[in-house]
């Protein structure tokens, strides 16, 4: 069984949102019908982990598409068209499916007479406080285009640098992935040889080589911790990047 998110409108006319289980879209939409709903939009529920969220560099919305999203309302909006069929046609550009979703959810709530700014912020993991704070400042002047744009403007600043950030970071994180292999082979193949030739010679090493051989040997044992300590530095680095500042940390 599959789940689906749906939009309809009841008998009354009233529009209802939920979650339904069926075998498929087709009976999800039959099952629906049988209830006397009309639906308006019936999309299936991806499920996601934690952990493809934070690998997935595309799963989200960047703050690059966010930008462009609003120069296309901005543009709509200043050409008087109105800002359901203005979402809804931006619905239908974008390839984001949950994206997509969120738009004509945004529109729905439009046309049930909530202004655009508390519509926005029923999503507040696209549309954060300082994106609705401006466009409530925007109805309340008058000016929402030109809020618009100036929240595009100011989304693609932060996306560039994002960007700068991790270009930056691909030189150092490739420095460390390839010590971290020679470390390994160092531990693996090389130590136990110095080890035999110490034995040997029948001499006692000095401070540096023993320090040296001591910090392999620690190598050697707690390697797990180095390499989860690592994972998680490099995990917390590409969950920072995809995420990126939120608007309102660096206005």
């Amino acid at each position: 069984m599959a789940k689906f998110n749906y939009k309809a409108r009841n008998k009354e006319g009233k529009l209802e949102a939920g979650i339904i289980e069926a075998s498929s879209k087709d009976a999800a939409a039959v099952l629906l019908q049988k209830y006397k709903m009309f639906v308006t939009s019936l999309e299936e529920v991806v499920e996601t982990t934690p952990l493809s969220q934070i690998l997935n560099w595309d799963s989200g919305l960047s703050k690059k598409e966010l930008a462009i999203f609003s120069r296309q309302l901005a543009v709509m909006l200043q050409s008087r068209v109105p800002v359901i069929q203005s979402l809804e046609s931006l619905s239908s550009q974008t390839r984001k499916p949950n994206f997509r979703k969120i738009i004509l959810d945004v529109a729905n709530l439009v046309e049930e007479g909530i202004p655009l700014s508390e519509a926005f912020a029923r999503h507040s993991r696209v549309f954060d406080n300082f994106y609705v704070s401006l466009v409530k400042s925007g109805e309340i002047s008058g000016k929402i285009s030109e809020t618009l744009y100036y929240i595009s403007d100011h989304l693609e600043r932060e996306h560039d640098i994002i960007a700068q950030v991790r270009q930056a970071l691909v030189y150092p994180i490739f420095t460390l992935s390839v010590l971290f292999v020679v470390i390994n082979i160092v531990i693996i193949f090389l130590l136990p040889k110095i080890q035999d030739l110490i034995r040997e010679s029948n001499t006692a090493p000095d401070a540096f080589t023993l320090f040296t051989l001591d910090f392999y040997s620690f190598l050697g044992t707690w390697w797990w911790v180095v390499l989860l300590v690592f994972m998680a530095l490099v995990i917390g680095v590409i969950f920072y990047l995809r995420t990126g500042p939120r608007c309102g940390d660096l206005h």
